[in-house]
């Protein structure tokens, strides 16, 4: 279910699963590539104004990669919370009722 990267790691306290920090990074990354990708747009239109059609195309396919990337990213991660999220409902769940 989990990659090695992606590690769930327990409270040694109280046994509570906790979130990876690498989702807390998530949204500065995904801040950084929108920041890029608006400056390779940018640069794109330069490119078409200064009559360089090559330039201009790399950039935008670039800029393009880099959102579809994201997008995909952000799914995956998505996904990853929503099982995690079931993870700590059945944790107290099983806390909420001791059998």
């Amino acid at each position: 279910m989990w990659s090695l990267t992606q590690k769930v790691t327990f409270d040694p306290k109280s046994g509570r699963p906790e979130a990876p920090l690498y989702w807390r990074l998530t949204t500065f990354c995904v801040i950084a590539a929108w920041v890029l990708a608006l400056i390779l747009f940018f640069y794109t239109a330069l490119a078409i104004r200064d009559g360089a059609p090559d330039l201009a195309a790399t950039c935008a396919l670039m800029a393009i990669a880099m959102l579809v990337i994201v997008h995909w990213r952000k799914r995956q991660i998505r996904q990853e919370q929503r099982k995690f999220d079931q993870l700590v409902a059945d944790y107290e769940k099983a806390i909420s009722n001791p059998t």
